[in-house]
């Protein structure tokens, strides 16, 4: 018998350990809004699709995380459209809350934020989070001192190991039916406003195994 040598012992242990920790079930979330309002105006259901919105400005779809939104805003008409950082706000658990950007560091969160410009025909990709979320950590003796972001959707996981499968389970049924939380955006195009509100909510959440792919043996 054919002696197993350090190296290749620990190459076994660690394709066991990978194998051992491979994600086996994954949540699908249906994500859509609950309504979109333009000016306190509701709008048609035809205009969107899942968290996908679209009008005579605009087109826009949002990702959300577990920390922050994340978005992709087009500019359907020829002139420039701005975005008032300081008029638009989150609402989470009916809370009106200050949102930041992408591009603004985290010391300068409580201070005035320049309007975005996308210019016309063009897209912007960007992603927002409550400026409250942020906050410092002083460092220790033992550790450095960082920024923390807190979540703004705890337990929002996308994947689970067979070994976590029940907890995993028990997070993602709380999405089920749940409302997130609420974008409302301050757009200024041509001297003309317009406050958009996106009240958006998981109508289904649910567990699925993750099937493997079997590959095809030559021959077959």
């Amino acid at each position: 018998m054919k002696k197993l040598t350090l190296l290749s012992l620990i190459a076994l242990l660690t394709v066991s350990c990978a194998s051992a920790a491979r994600d086996k079930y994954k949540a699908d979330y249906q994500l859509g809004f609950k309504q979109v309002r333009v000016n306190g105006q509701p709008q048609s259901t035809e205009q969107m699709s899942g968290l996908a919105y679209k009008d005579e400005w605009i087109r826009v779809s949002f990702v959300p995380g577990r920390q922050t939104l994340s978005f992709t805003l087009e500019n359907l008409t020829p002139q420039s459209i701005k975005i008032h950082w300081d008029e638009s706000a989150m609402v989470i658990n009916g809370h009106p809350e200050r949102i930041i950007h992408s591009g603004v560091k985290y010391v300068n969160a409580s201070n005035a934020i320049p309007a975005s410009i996308v210019p016309g025909k063009s897209v912007l990709k960007d992603q927002v989070l409550p400026a409250a979320s942020v906050y410092y950590v002083s460092g220790t003796k033992y550790t450095d001192p960082y920024w923390h972001i807190a979540e703004i959707m705890p337990g929002f996981y996308t994947r689970s190991t067979e070994a976590k499968a029940s907890e995993f389970k028990a997070l993602v049924s709380r999405f089920d039916g749940a409302d997130i939380y609420d974008l409302m955006l301050q757009l200024e195009s041509n001297g003309e406003k317009r406050e958009y509100f996106f009240d958006m909510h998981i109508p289904s959440a649910k567990v699925t195994e993750i099937q493997e792919l079997v590959p095809i043996s030559e021959g077959q």
